[in-house]
């Protein structure tokens, strides 16, 4: 018999309380490696950095900053007087240097006429041939040289190399620009993606093709979906030799040795590429369970 039934049933409680708990956080944690999820979520694109190929001063700037344009849209231009007295000097040497190859083709021939008959010596044959082949050599340098002045000239207008939005655009018309320096990025909005960074514990139940809802911060309330498209295979790790490129994730506690985060790469639904996304707002990734259709097909 019970001596105490309040402090009987305290017990009952107490222990039902902590195997509830227990078998809770144990369907969690089989839940969370089955179907992983995570907050460190972001949106990435492309960058592309707009930098002209010829320099000098900017004469014509028909956009702004943050503006929106269309792929082939004229960005700004440069002083194009420069290039095209270049282009007239190619033309001239051209000319000159195809009048020079006439002359040289006309005397090879007479040589090859006179060779036949035996009137010049081999040497005077030769001189020909080489004055002829030095002419086609010289021609050709001056064709490539005009075509070269060209696409300098050409260069002088810079046109926008994909849909986007221009960020960085805080100078005006007048700048002189060099060759080969960005002067604002271009980001391109066909290419979004989001990065969710995975502790390296969940990596073995995530697939390529495996579907996800993702929320994005500025709108926690809607649901929109993607597909993981590729896991990364490498991340920053400061005693090891690594390249610049590779991607730093931070630990979040020093003192604590933590499990590491991998990128996977995801690609969006058109339910989200709807809407007006902004490089590095962050989301929830929730990866869903593989449909069963492609889950059969894997495991044949």
């Amino acid at each position: 018999m019970v001596r105490d039934p309040k402090k009987f049933i305290s017990v009952v409680i107490t222990s039902a309380t902590l195997v509830a708990g227990l078998v809770f956080a144990g369907l969690l944690y089989l839940e969370y490696h089955q179907n992983p999820w995570t907050r460190d979520a972001h949106v990435r694109t492309n960058i592309i950095e707009i930098a002209p190929r010829v320099e000098g001063p900017i004469i014509a700037l028909p956009v702004t900053d943050n503006q929106k344009v269309q792929r082939g849209q004229l960005l700004f231009e440069i002083d194009p007087t420069d290039y095209e007295n270049a282009v007239a000097i190619a033309e001239s040497n051209l000319r000159q240097r195809k009048a020079e190859l006439l002359n040289a083709q006309q005397s090879f021939d007479r040589r090859v006429k006179l060779s036949k008959g035996n009137v010049i010596s081999k040497e005077e044959y030769d001189t020909a041939t080489a004055s002829l082949q030095a002419a086609q050599a010289v021609c050709s340098g001056a064709e490539r040289a005009l075509a070269k002045a060209k696409l300098n000239l050409s260069y002088t207008k810079v046109y926008a190399p994909a849909n986007g939005y221009l960020s960085g655009v805080t100078f005006g018309v007048g700048t002189y620009v060099q060759t080969g320096k960005p002067l604002f990025v271009l980001v391109d909005s066909d290419s979004f993606w989001v990065t969710g960074y995975f502790k390296e514990t969940a990596l073995a139940s995530l697939q390529v093709g495996r579907p996800v809802t993702i929320r994005f911060s500025p709108r926690p309330l809607q649901v929109f979906h993607g597909t993981i498209e590729s896991l990364g295979w490498v991340i920053f790790d400061q005693d090891a030799q690594h390249s610049d490129l590779v991607p730093e994730v931070a630990p979040t506690v020093d003192w604590v040795r933590l499990t590491q985060r991998f990128p996977v790469r995801i690609r969006l639904d058109a339910d989200a590429k709807k809407l007006p996304l902004k490089v590095g707002v962050t989301a929830s990734v929730q990866v869903l369970p593989m449909p069963k259709a492609a889950a059969t097909a894997d495991a044949r």
